[in-house]
Formats: structure tokens, C-alpha cells, sequence
């Protein structure tokens, strides 16, 4: 059944199942034992133990969630992320790759029309640091004139090529009226000869 055919009622049973879905994600990550986040290879376990279980429910992930499964805060995420805490440790390597896995994880859900997107950018933009770059390149050609030397214009110049211009004083409105007036008048004298 196509969403537009859907009615009010099976629209919003659908809503509650989601909700219901994620809050039983929540809790399940809630519900996990504490690890001991000083040792790298209880955070590696525990993020492949929250992976397997998004693959196995069929659930979506993200940041929060992993940050939910591992009982730390995003803050203590990001600064594990970028070296900032625990800098050299295998901390960073791990969240690297967790974080590596989300962001594949994000794209391929956009690049396979799964999530649209337009949220899927302003999410990674806001999530992953990815930015939008306008770049404007601006190249300005200096004329001839302004290049070349004496020699080279005269060269270019004297070829035996003729350049025929016409130049014509271009005169103020009140002289182009009167200009316009005595044409007239010798129009019509030329008329009535």
C-alpha cells in the first residue's frame, strides 16, 4: 500500500511502531553494563557490540546511540575523536574508525534514497564537519596595449592591414536638437523646389 493511500489512523500506528522501535533501541543501550572506558579494547568490543545489534534489529545509527551503548557523552566522544583526550592512545584510532563507519553508513543510506538528502547533508554538515565550498576564480586578461612593447604593436600593426574608422564629434542634446531642426528645414526647402 502506497503512503498517499494510507488513512490517518495507519499513518499514525506507523508513527507509534517507530517511536516504539527507538525507545526499545534506547533502552537496550541504556540497560548495558558499564565498561571500563580506560581499556581500548573494551570500547572497541563495545562498539562492534552496538553495530551488531543496529545490523541485527535493523536499527539506525548514529552518534548518540554509540555514545548511549558506551555510557560517555558526545563531548567525551569528539575529544576522544580528535586527540584531544587520551591523544596517542588507541582511543583515537578506534572512534576514528566508528566514526569512519557512521559517516559510510550516512552516505549510503542518501546514495541509495533510503534518507533524502537534503537532511542527510545539513546532518552530516552539522554531525561529521562537512562543509559546502563556493569557489570563485577570477581571471582578468590584460589587453594588448598594455603588454606588448612598441615593437610588437608596430609589428602587429603594420602588416599592410587598413583600418578604416570614421570618427564623428558627438555633440551636446541641445546642439543635436538644433542640428535636427536644420535638417528638417532643408528637407523641407529641398521639397519645395
Amino acid at each position: 500500500m502506497a503512503d498517499s493511500s494510507k488513512s490517518a489512523k495507519e499513518k499514525d500506528d506507523l508513527k507509534k511502531q517507530k517511536a516504539k522501535e527507538r525507545l526499545k533501541q534506547l533502552m537496550w543501550a541504556a540497560k548495558l553494563p558499564p565498561i571500563n572506558n580506560n581499556d581500548p579494547e573494551q570500547v572497541r568490543a563495545r562498539i562492534m557490540l552496538y553495530f551488531e545489534h543496529c545490523e541485527k534489529e535493523g536499527c539506525v545509527v548514529g552518534k548518540e546511540g554509540l555514545c548511549n551503548a558506551l555510557k560517555i557523552n558526545l563531548a567525551t566522544f569528539k575529544s576522544w575523536l580528535d586527540g584531544s583526550a587520551r591523544n596517542g592512545q588507541e582511543h583515537q584510532r578506534i572512534c576514528q574508525e566508528a566514526d569512519q563507519m557512521l559517516k559510510a553508513y550516512m552516505e549510503s543510506a542518501m546514495l541509495s534514497g533510503d534518507m533524502n538528502p537534503i537532511p542527510g547533508i545539513f546532518f552530516m554538515s552539522n554531525q561529521h564537519g562537512y562543509q559546502q565550498k563556493t569557489t570563485i576564480t577570477q581571471e582578468t586578461q590584460q589587453s594588448i596595449i598594455d603588454t606588448a612593447t612598441p615593437e610588437q604593436l608596430e609589428a602587429r600593426y603594420s602588416s599592410g592591414s587598413i583600418i578604416d574608422v570614421a570618427f564623428e564629434e558627438v555633440k551636446p542634446k541641445k546642439e543635436l536638437a538644433e542640428v535636427s531642426s536644420n535638417r528638417r528645414k532643408k528637407a523641407e526647402r529641398k521639397k519645395i523646389e
